[in-house]
């Protein structure tokens, strides 16, 4: 679908998509794995913006967001998840009742409920992984912890991970 308010197009990059929508119907055919429910919780337009980056058994999404919405669902099979904020002075992003910030990561395992709800103006990263990356990477246990976990605090290592997304995403555009 490709119209003056609803636009996908691919980067520059193999695996790279921009994904810009001011129609939730559009917006909810996102690129990737999700199964989601959004709802626009203020009124006015709907307006979202999404680039993804596709690896072997690695996806990576920078989110931007128009208005206040409240999205619902679940995390893809065989995928581990984790997602923090980008803006966290500008707009508020609540990941399961809790505000995140560029410390505190959102997570889930795989085929977990999902709820977030997010302000105009906010941005989040989310980074989706196939388990097995995680347990020869890292170890096992740290993919059992992923797993099981709704929140995690990376410390002063979540702002740097945070920039590391943006900077995979911002390559693969340019």
């Amino acid at each position: 679908i490709m119209t003056a308010q609803n636009r996908d197009y691919l980067g520059s990059s193999p695996g790279f998509s921009v994904r810009e929508s001011t129609d939730l119907d559009h917006y909810r055919a996102q690129p990737g794995k999700w199964t989601v429910d959004v709802t626009q919780l203020a009124k006015g337009s709907f307006g979202s913006r999404i680039r993804s980056l596709e690896l072997p058994g690695l996806i990576a999404y920078h989110n931007q967001w128009d208005g206040r919405t409240l999205i619902h669902g679940q995390s893809p099979e065989d995928w581990l998840m984790i997602g923090g904020i980008v803006t966290p002075d500008e707009a508020e992003v609540t990941w399961c009742g809790q505000r995140r910030d560029r410390r505190q990561f959102a997570a889930t395992g795989e085929n977990q409920e999902i709820e977030f709800s997010v302000e105009a103006g906010a941005s989040n990263v989310v980074v989706l992984m196939e388990p097995s990356i995680l347990s020869r990477t890292v170890g096992e246990e740290a993919a059992d912890i992923l797993g099981q976990s709704k929140h995690l605090d990376f410390g002063s290592a979540g702002s740097q991970l945070i920039d590391i997304v943006m900077d995979m995403l911002a390559r693969a555009e340019s």
